[in-house]
């Protein structure tokens, strides 16, 4: 961190700050809308992120500011931390969770938070806020939660106290990559394992549509309401602790009790699990090839069966898969706007970014940002800023 954050952070608080963490976000390589569903996911962790930094407030309150939205810090005391609507909801519910935890703080706190990371672009600003808070508390109060313990308060932050029924992938995978690996994830039982996530002649690079998502509307959860749904039907005639523990097999067998809506979004969900472990096995074979299908089949998935696409993303696949030097493309994050995710060879990617560019502003009028994904570490605090 420059010195300039440290005179930023004087000037709205009027003290220095004590404390650094950096959170990042994740791309998902594949593996989308199973997380929830009891399912695997393979995030990985990217190089931009968000920063926070905090110090104590002896007089017990707590303050939160932030370069995106600059105004007033927000300022709340301790007996008083309530939901406004507004951008601070995020930090002020990973506070709550800490409080749900157990733990208890002697003072408040001041926060101030600023990143690189696009916001709405489905690259998870929102768990990599969450994440970083988490962190920055923790390191500020010297209390001692493990990595998971605090992306599970993270999560709650943002699940049990904002309302979003997201489950826990972008927590896990912000809180606990690893640099140049991706995050196999079994969300059902917590379990994590890396996988190294690198091909020799070829890379991932996401590029973002400019069409903000936002997991709180009513899309997202109500997929989520959608799929449970279809569990709890699937369970009268078979066991179904989750989606994801059935097999496409099982899913098949019965689906008679299923109508086609259910059914459909059983079936995104069974399939993209199986999806998720094939994908594995292609990036440790080193077959970009075989991973890049997958890409490819996990978007039309989630187009058709699961329909959190929209024309603006389904276009940057389709235009993805008439491209040279392309293996694979799929949207990533929770869908309804955000990035796709594409897997190209290092010697085509100058020229896709060109096509990319130039078709999507004739088509759409918008300016597609691009950027290569650098598989990078999860959160930390800074020691030295």
């Amino acid at each position: 961190m420059t010195g300039s954050k440290k005179e930023a952070f004087q000037r709205v608080f009027r003290r220095l700050p004590e404390v650094c963490a950096f959170a990042p976000g994740r791309v998902n390589l594949i593996g989308e809308h199973t997380d929830y569903n009891g399912g695997y996911v393979l995030p990985c962790a990217i190089e931009q992120g968000v920063v926070c930094l905090a110090a104590p407030d002896p007089e017990g309150g707590f303050s939160f500011y932030s370069e995106s939205f600059p105004s007033a810090p927000v300022s709340l005391a301790a007996d008083k931390l309530t939901l406004s609507g507004g951008w601070a909801d995020y930090p002020v519910c990973v506070v709550l969770a800490f409080l749900r935890a157990g733990y208890r703080f002697s003072q408040g706190a001041k926060l101030y938070f600023y990143g690189d990371l696009d916001y709405g672009a489905g690259l998870s600003s929102s768990a990599a806020l969450e994440v970083a808070c988490a962190f920055a508390i923790s390191a500020l109060f010297q209390l001692d939660p493990g990595r998971v313990e605090l992306a599970e308060i993270a999560w709650s932050a943002e699940n049990e106290l904002l309302g979003v029924n997201c489950g826990i992938m972008d927590q896990f995978a912000s809180a606990l990559s690893k640099k140049d690996h991706a995050l196999l994830l079994d969300t059902f039982h917590k379990e994590v394992r890396y996988v190294r996530a690198q091909f020799p002649d070829c890379g991932f690079l996401a590029v973002n549509s400019g069409v903000r998502h936002k997991l709180s509307s009513g899309g997202y959860n109500a997929r989520r309401a959608e799929c449970e749904a279809a569990r709890a039907a699937l369970d009268a005639v078979i066991p179904t602790l989750a989606l994801c523990s059935l097999t496409e097999a099982q899913l098949e067998a019965h689906k008679a009790v299923l109508d086609d809506l259910s059914y459909r979004r059983a079936r995104h969900a069974v399939s993209e699990n199986a999806r998720v472990k094939r994908a594995v096995e292609a990036l440790e074979a080193g077959n970009a090839g075989d991973f890049g299908e997958l890409m490819f089949a996990s978007h039309r998935s989630l187009r058709d069966d699961f329909e959190v696409s929209c024309d603006q993303i389904d276009f940057l696949v389709d235009l993805a898969a008439r491209t040279p030097g392309v293996y694979g493309a799929r949207m990533t994050g929770g869908g309804f706007g955000g990035c796709t995710v594409n897997l190209v060879r290092f010697d085509a990617q100058e020229a896709f970014c060109r096509s990319v560019k130039d078709a999507y502003r004739q088509s759409f009028g918008l300016d597609a940002r691009i950027y290569p994904v650098r598989l990078s570490a999860g959160a930390r605090t800074i020691g030295e800023f």
